[in-house]
């Protein structure tokens, strides 16, 4: 999309049938997660990349710029990659199911049982969950207003001190 027409991505033969289940995109670079493993779509083209893991526990993924992506997923995988390769910064417990970010030192991670974890000042932090409902997206705007939305309707809000249920 260029703001005025949809155009076709040529895709690789060999990822034409590929069942992608997660991307996110910065300024001309397209990062993909399918059944074929993690891809990097930019001018140079396509390109493959090692995150360390098995992709089927991978659950989502969010970049922060032109470099850096973070992944979560089954059993607290936590991968952070950028140019000085992959960071492993795993966190057992539940499955992480989704991951976003307001900046690079506020980035929120949510999953199963009400999971939600907070990378701010460059340390993960664990809050006690206000569900125990299934988290499956987060939104962060900045470090006062983050929102999260799972199974049975939940919805939760985070002010910059606590999280509450809404509604």
């Amino acid at each position: 999309w260029n703001g005025i027409v949809w155009s076709q991505i040529e895709v690789p033969e060999e990822l034409q049938e590929t069942r992608w289940r997660a991307m996110d995109g910065q300024a001309g670079v397209i990062w993909l997660l399918g059944d074929s493993g993690l891809w990097r779509l930019d001018d140079l083209g396509w390109s493959q990349l090692d995150v360390g893991a098995d992709v089927d526990k991978i659950r989502d993924l969010w970049s922060i710029d032109l470099l850096s992506l973070w992944l979560v997923g089954d059993g607290g995988l936590l991968r952070r990659i950028s140019g000085a390769g992959v960071e492993v910064m795993d966190n057992p417990g539940p499955d992480l199911l989704a991951i976003h970010g307001a900046h690079q030192d506020e980035i929120w991670a949510v999953g199963r049982q009400g999971r939600t974890l907070r990378w701010h000042d460059g340390l993960w932090f664990e809050y006690l969950p206000v569900t125990r409902s299934d988290l499956h997206a987060v939104h962060a705007v900045d470090g006062a207003r983050v929102w999260a939305a799972g199974d049975s309707g939940a919805l939760l809000s985070w002010d910059g001190i606590s999280w509450s249920a809404l509604g």
